[in-house]
């Protein structure tokens, strides 16, 4: 047998893996749509803190941050520090709450995005 040295397990091939889900891999940017029709993408790799109150989750990326408001916003919270959300928009008829939204999906009324030295 060669010698121990801890790398075999990095130099060794290793088996492929059966390729993720759409839904099980990350995101490589956040695209935000915003009400006005302007849409911003963001890097997961600039974000920095992702902060949730009851009716809001805030995304802060270097140089600015993503305030995104609503109800039920925990599975959006959770997804955004996972880095699985691909696009965040307002929900079609979100201020109506239509029947037709689960009460455990996310409903977003709102979407700002304040860049640095913006006041909020």
């Amino acid at each position: 047998m060669g010698e121990q040295n801890g790398l075999e397990q990095y130099l060794r091939p290793s088996a492929k893996k059966p390729p993720k889900s759409r839904e099980a891999s990350r995101a490589i940017m956040l695209d935000v749509h915003l009400p006005d029709d302007e849409q911003i993408a963001y890097s997961y790799s600039l974000l920095t803190k992702v902060r949730m109150s009851r009716k809001q989750v805030i995304a802060e990326f270097v140089p600015g941050k993503v305030i995104v408001e609503g109800v039920c916003l925990e599975p959006l919270y959770r997804a955004l520090i996972q880095h699985r959300v691909r696009s965040v928009k307002i929900t079609d008829d979100g201020r109506s709450f239509a029947s037709s939204i689960r009460s455990t999906e996310p409903v977003i009324t709102g979407i700002r995005v304040v860049e640095s030295g913006d006041q909020e």
